[in-house]
């Protein structure tokens, strides 16, 4: 049994979700969690888990909050040399054979300074590794968030990206693309096509939600907003995994914000997407301009959006569906055998450092 180190960013589900997903996989391993927020479901689901501070984006009406973010991330930045060194620690006592981060801002620092391979498991690094037109209106976002990354997550001996759209590597010697990983409870799912839609709008403005779906036919089936009365036909969903499960494999298409993780278990599951994704953060807005891209759906910057795109929409659900049904986007089977080559490497110590890079 070999033992596992997993950093987790945690200023969205999306993260925590895909690195379950990969200690689901490798169940006959050890894992220790560490992160800040949503990571600590980690500890939910059985695994040892270390708290590390906030270092992540803060989100209020669909737009990033970018006092607050960089707030958070100049006192992550004043005080890494602390938690460094408390992770080294850490990652010392346990003595892994594998240092993964998914977008952990401590992780990688630690590794490096112990002079330990860490690679980066996310779907980020599909922004700046591949090779990829940039949606419109984007050049500044897209160079920001090299930069950010580059901020982020300095040092990672490679990465390995997951993601249902997959461009060509920009280095394919040190960097390994994979396509989604869908959780164990949504393989499970067995889907149908119901008249309702899911709707996960965190962050959004409740009065735009209800001005653009409360007068229309179908129910609207909304998480993350918050517990608030029935609207018409607009049902807000109290948080609740299983329900949301439910809801989201008999759902007609999904309404979304632009998440990977979201995306990840609609596509599995067949459904169409309609995104509005977040102001100012890249990822969502590249994520739902590849889902219009590809034929999976539709995507708009605000939901100030013409009379009738829904109608549009709707009306093109067959053809999305059948392009999604056409695309197989579970990476688990080839993820699984590469990181057990990595772990069959590093023959029961850790690995040095030019083995896992060479790896790739």
């Amino acid at each position: 049994m070999a033992r596992i180190f997993y950093g987790v960013q945690g200023d969205a589900g999306g993260h925590i979700s895909r690195s379950l997903a990969v200690a689901e996989m490798l169940s006959g391993h050890e894992f220790l969690f560490a992160g800040a927020g949503a990571a600590a479901r980690a500890r939910e689901a059985g695994y040892a888990f270390e708290p590390l501070p906030w270092a992540g984006t803060h989100v209020r009406d669909n737009a990033i909050q970018v006092g607050a973010t960089l707030r958070d991330f100049g006192i992550a930045l004043a005080t890494q040399g602390k938690w460094v060194r408390r992770l080294g620690e850490i990652i010392t006592a346990f003595d892994p054979h594998l240092i993964l981060t998914d977008y952990e801002f401590f992780t990688s620092r630690a590794a490096r300074r112990l002079g330990r391979p860490c690679l980066s498991l996310d779907h980020q690094h599909v922004m700046t590794r591949t090779v990829h037109p940039t949606p419109p209106g984007q050049w500044f976002n897209r160079r920001a968030t090299r930069v950010a990354m580059s901020l982020l997550l300095p040092g990672v001996d490679g990465a390995l990206i997951s993601s249902f759209h997959q461009p060509p590597l920009i280095d394919p010697e040190r960097d390994t693309m994979f396509g989604t990983l869908p959780r164990p409870d949504v393989i499970a799912l067995r889907p149908c096509d119901g008249e309702h839609v899911l709707a996960y709008l965190p962050d959004c403005d409740t009065r735009k939600v209800t001005a653009l779906f409360g007068s229309r036919r179908r129910e609207y089936r909304i998480y993350a907003q918050g517990k608030r009365r029935e609207q018409g036909n607009l049902i807000f969903r109290e948080p609740g995994r299983g329900r949301f499960l439910e809801d989201l494999a008999s759902a007609a298409y999904v309404v979304s914000c632009g998440g990977h993780g979201l995306l990840t278990e609609a596509f599995h599951l067949g459904k169409p997407c309609l995104c509005f994704p977040r102001r100012g953060i890249y990822e969502p807005l590249w994520n739902s301009y590849f889902v219009q891209q590809s034929g999976y759906g539709r995507y708009y910057t605000s939901f100030d959006i013409p009379a009738g795109a829904i109608d549009d929409f709707e009306a093109s659900l067959d053809g999305y569906k059948a392009r999604i049904a056409a695309r197989n986007f579970d990476g688990r089977a080839e993820l699984k055998a590469h990181l057990e080559m990595l772990l069959q490497q590093a023959g029961g110590n850790p690995a040095p450092l030019e083995t896992a890079a060479g790896a790739f």
